[in-house]
């Protein structure tokens, strides 16, 4: 692993990587040196799924290692600190990070945490951070998460989801454009301000459209963010007059109607992180109220990582199930959490949340510079550098909860467990499919910022950053018949994953040299493979060995389901030692009609000589086709209405949808349309034709909508819209309200009795009170 993801990396030395193994034989586990430690019971399913970790962290190229509780000495804090000092202080590479892989307990399967310690506010609280701290300065020196499996189930449930998740990235751009911020206003706090600083930089740095859900917990929202002290300075460094992501005042949040259903609905249709600020228990939030029994209602395909910066929620000391591991343990819900242990405190716990998206997104506060910047969104380090932000933050007035709140807040999940916040690319990867037995160094090539790890039977044998130019990396010699896996990580980008086959150096040796698309003659000539496309792959094939293969052959096989091979052979002939014959046109394939955008088809090729020596190489086809998503509905009522951007009853409006093409590749034929059930709503043109929607464009389509004039007020109507091209297809679930309920004061000399109406004291919605009243 690399400078920028250890905490210490001042102290880190050279690294060697003593790594040989013969083919087959897989080493026993690393307990030593190693950047990442990961603690399991000694119980064989704990020690299965940790090493599963193991190894795909070793692939990644981040050094790791599974020690049980019983080889560092017994599940017992002293053991556990004296274990994890020693390794900090005394290892040549002192560990990074620790994953505490059980849940909390004293016997069994599960590791124990701190001693129970008096809490300023209530009771008692346990803290790994009293691990995590070595130099006994309260803030964490090793990253610290924690997985609380207590069975096989949640093993299964709980590691799966992190190789699942890292493997197979969510393809939903709604999943990404959609993350959700959930808060509840109280006016003398700054759950407010945390929520919609966080929701502003989503949408105006990072061009999202954030979902809200929010409720009132005391208080009317106004004209002034907070009674709180210092907020004055908090809306000047986050507002107009600073970053720009809340306006002045608080006027722009009018839908107070956040409750468990429209989270629920928010997460099921995609949304790859949710932010709660507000009060909580060991169950669940506060406002909006939702708890562990509205979980049951998510069935999410594709995973949300959750900040729950609120007291309580994250008590995994607790008899039973806490809200946290509710939302973790089970399949679906979520890919991991923040919470808190105990009853946590206002002021730093916002100035903590900013703190941990300053190391998500160091954008976020552009002057400022993180503790332990990383590559990767990797909230285990957002969580302890929000701490290292906290302390030296002069915003909140109660500097005396500072102390208590490094210890209350934990990770739930993988320590490098990567959350995906854009839509992943494909990586340019280059490097040889084989490698010469007894060769120190392998070549690679690939995007600059890239982590690259090569491994063989799951230990790591060297690592590097790519740069976008080739990188030679110095390896361990391997054995004839070893299979090496090149495996390359970036933030937002598909997992690179290829095998090198180790070869012997005598003889010839046929591969792969490389492999062009040639789409000229029945594609659309843009040398790429598109979806419902035939083309030819033009292979060139080298003979890397040491003599001549006379009359090499080769056959191109695949099982991919996308992808339908019409030509499957091709003839080389004689090729010398270090030679490089070309296979123009050498294949004949098609691609189908449905393949996802940017879809990874693997081929293999099998060549042969007359001498019945046989060679196999790997080749990879990234596929283009077109993405649709849907942005939000624009309702244009100027030509039929009252020109407020609504829908009111009697008004004739023009709908405004934006379809989107995502994807790598044009998307012909494209159609949308809008349709309700909705008594009250007439759809004057139900369809709209865009025709071609190209790669990366936006096409308005636009809708005639009428609303009875006897429309109830606030009534709510809902509108389904589907953009479709060919077997591509984008929905959404528009709900709008029709007209607005009226409000009166009270003050007033007549009073016209309406059941939908809104009735306040001479206030108003927004307490407007006079200077004389």
């Amino acid at each position: 692993m690399l400078h920028d993801l250890i905490l210490n990396h001042d102290m880190l030395p050279k690294r060697t990587f003593n790594t040989r193994s013969p083919s087959g034989q897989t080493k026993q586990r690393a307990v030593e040196n190693v950047e990442y430690i990961i603690i399991v019971p000694d119980d064989p399913d704990f020690i299965a799924w940790g090493d599963s970790l193991r190894v795909f962290r070793n692939q990644q190229g981040i050094s790791t290692g599974v020690v049980t509780t019983t080889e560092i000495g017994g599940n017992t804090f002293e053991a556990i600190e004296s274990y994890v000092n020693d390794a900090y202080y005394n290892w040549e590479t002192p560990p990074a990070a620790v994953l505490l892989l059980a849940d909390y307990g004293n016997s069994g399967s599960t590791i124990t945490s701190s001693p129970e310690e008096p809490h300023p506010y209530s009771g008692t609280y346990i803290s790994d951070n009293y691990f995590a701290d070595v130099d006994e300065d309260d803030l964490p020196d090793i990253v610290f998460s924690r997985i609380t499996a207590q069975n096989e189930t949640d093993l299964e449930n709980t590691v799966k989801k992190i190789l699942d998740y890292e493997r197979h990235p969510p393809t939903n751009p709604d999943y990404y454009n959609h993350p959700v911020t959930a808060m509840g206003w109280q006016t003398e706090r700054w759950f407010q301000l945390c929520s919609e600083i966080i929701n502003g930089f989503w949408e105006h740095v990072l061009g999202k459209q954030p979902v809200r859900e929010n409720a009132i917990y005391s208080g009317t929202p106004g004209d002034v963010w907070s009674t709180a002290e210092n907020t004055e300075t908090i809306v000047d460094y986050f507002g107009p007059n600073g970053l720009g992501y809340i306006p002045e005042t608080p006027e722009h949040l009018t839908d107070w109607g956040g409750n468990a259903t429209r989270i629920n609905n928010d997460i099921n249709s995609g949304a790859f992180m949710v932010q709660h600020r507000d009060h909580g228990s060991e169950t669940g939030w506060g406002e909006p109220d939702y708890d562990i029994n509205d979980l049951n209602d998510l069935d999410n395909n594709d995973l949300t990582f959750v900040f729950s910066v609120n007291c309580l929620t994250g008590k995994f000391n607790m008899d039973g199930e806490c809200f946290v591991e509710a939302f973790h343990r089970r399949a679906k819900r979520a890919l991991g959490l923040i919470g808190a242990t105990q009853v946590s405190y206002s002021f730093v716990n916002d100035t903590y949340n900013w703190g941990m998206y300053d190391n998500l997104w160091p954008e976020f506060m552009p002057d400022e510079t993180t503790t332990f910047p990383t590559r990767f969104i990797l909230p285990s380090y957002g969580n302890a550098a929000g701490k290292y932000f906290l302390q030296a933050s002069d915003w909140p007035y109660n500097t005396e909860d500072k102390e208590i709140t490094y210890y209350l807040f934990h990770h739930h999940g993988g320590a490098y467990s990567m959350v995906y916040s854009e839509m992943p690319q494909n990586l340019t990867v280059s490097h040889d499919s084989q490698l010469q037995a007894g060769e120190t160094t392998f070549t690679v090539t690939a995007d600059e910022g890239s982590l690259i790890g090569l491994s063989v039977n799951g230990e790591l044998i060297g690592s590097a950053d790519g740069t976008g130019e080739p990188v030679a990396i110095e390896i361990e010699p391997q054995d004839p018949g070893a299979v090496m896996l090149v495996t390359v990580t970036k933030q937002n980008y598909y997992r690179y994953s290829s095998e090198v086959e180790v070869v012997n150096a005598d003889g010839p040796h046929i591969t792969v040299d490389s492999y062009t698309v040639d789409d000229s003659e029945s594609g659309n000539n843009n040398q790429e493979a598109d979806f419902n496309e035939s083309f030819y792959l033009n292979v060139n094939a080298k003979n890397i060995g040491s003599e001549t293969a006379f009359g090499v052959h080769a056959v191109l096989t695949t099982t991919d389901a996308y992808l339908t091979v019409s030509d499957s052979t091709h003839f080389y002939g004689d090729i010398a030692t270090d030679q490089v014959v070309a296979g123009d046109t050498a294949f004949y394939l098609q691609a189908a009609d449905d393949v996802p955008d940017q879809h990874s088809a693997s081929c293999n090729v099998r060549f042969s000589d007359s001498q019945g020596g046989e060679w196999n190489s790997t080749l990879s086809l990234i596929i283009n086709a077109p993405a649709l998503a849907v942005e939000d509905l624009q309702i244009d009522d100027s030509a039929g209405g009252n020109n407020d951007g609504d829908l009111d009853e009697g008004e004739t409006a023009s709908f405004i949808i934006p379809a989107v093409n995502n994807g790598h590749a044009d998307a012909p034929n494209t159609e949308a349309t809008l349709t309700t059930e909705s008594p009250y709503l007439t759809i004057e043109n139900s369809s709209y034709t865009v025709g071609t929607l190209a790669a990366g464009d936006t096409a308005n389509t636009v809708f005639t909508v009428t609303a009875d004039p006897e429309t109830p007020a606030s009534t709510e109507a809902q509108l389904t819209y589907t953009v479709t091209s060919g077997a591509y297809t984008a929905q959404r679930i528009f709900t709008i309200l029709i007209g607005e309920r009226p409000v009166y004061l009270m003050s007033n000399e007549t009073i016209t009795l309406d059941d939908d109406a809104f009735f306040y004291d001479s206030g108003g919605k927004d307490n407007d009170y006079g200077t004389s009243e």
